[in-house]
């Protein structure tokens, strides 16, 4: 048996002879003391290692603690005068597609036709009668249209214009033409860059139904000698309406058209109590001015 001061009591059962026996204390403090020694040298290890690397890389932070609490260095923790704040980008405005206008001037050229008086053919045509092969006459108009964003070679445009043929000279018929057309646009982009994502010079080709509002005028007879008679009628017929041409871009607003088209339909008028029919097809050279929104 060991004694008091050994690791087991002598006597058992005089262990709850009093509260606090003499062989219950030296075993609490044995036990701390052994604590202590393994706390100590856990501390001094862990101080070891974090010393080096403080010296090799700075100080290491727990990683909870690294998420929870920011570093000095960092923008949240600096005041704004110390770390320099990036400008503010503008929000760029998303393109939802390309509008534009364009106003032209030109010459419209329509070639002889056949014409029917009552159903029956005539040997004089109606611009021309038997002098010449086509009529000549200035021509404008106003187009506007939008080429969609997603698609940039895909467009959709309305145009408006007008004609006015014979003028009354080579034959006793003047005949003035308006067509509004819907038109379907296909361009293709030639010379890109950057700046113009859809090219400087731009072939395009436009197709589609018009509504070809016509009148004709006869006139017989002379204004001077007070004998002058005019005779008219509009009509309004289907027609056709086909242009091919290039757009050069001038600046981020402006643009130069040099196009040619062609318009084609079948009127009928009543003048003089007598049907006339005739087929008006007409070449247009036209140049114009393009302005982009």
């Amino acid at each position: 048996m060991a004694r008091d001061g050994g690791f087991f009591c002598p006597n058992p059962a005089a262990r709850y002879a009093r509260r606090i026996h003499p062989c219950t204390t030296t075993l609490t403090l044995r036990s701390l003391t052994y604590l202590a020694a393994i706390t100590a040298a856990s501390l001094g290890t862990w101080s070891v290692g974090a010393s080096a690397q403080t010296s090799g890389r700075g100080p290491v932070v727990a990683p909870g603690a690294q998420r929870q609490a920011p570093s000095a260095a960092s923008p949240e923790s600096a005041s704004p005068t110390d770390v320099a704040q990036p400008p503010k980008q503008p929000r760029q405005r998303i393109r939802r597609g390309e509008v534009f206008s364009d106003i032209y001037l030109g010459a419209a050229v329509t070639s002889d036709a056949t014409t029917r008086l009552d159903g029956v053919l005539q040997e004089e045509s109606l611009l021309c009668g038997a002098e010449c092969s086509s009529t000549k006459s200035p021509v404008g108009g106003l187009r506007v249209g939008w080429f969609v964003g997603r698609f940039p070679w895909l467009g959709v445009s309305g145009d408006l214009s007008i004609f006015i043929q014979s003028w009354a000279i080579q034959s006793p018929y003047n005949v003035q033409v308006i067509p509004i057309s819907a038109l379907l646009m296909f361009r293709a982009p030639l010379v890109r860059s950057p700046e113009r994502p859809n090219g400087r010079a731009q072939p395009y080709l436009a197709i589609g139904p018009s509504l070809m509002i016509s009148t004709a005028k006869l006139t017989e007879g002379l204004a001077a000698l007070g004998t002058a008679r005019i005779d008219s009628d509009t009509s309004v017929d289907p027609g056709l309406d086909a242009r091919f041409g290039i757009r050069l871009i001038a600046s981020s607003w402006i643009s130069v058209i040099l196009e040619y088209r062609l318009t084609y339909f079948k009127p009928t008028w009543q003048i003089q109590g007598r049907s006339v029919e005739t087929t008006v097809r007409t070449n247009h050279f036209i140049i114009g001015l393009g302005i982009h929104y």
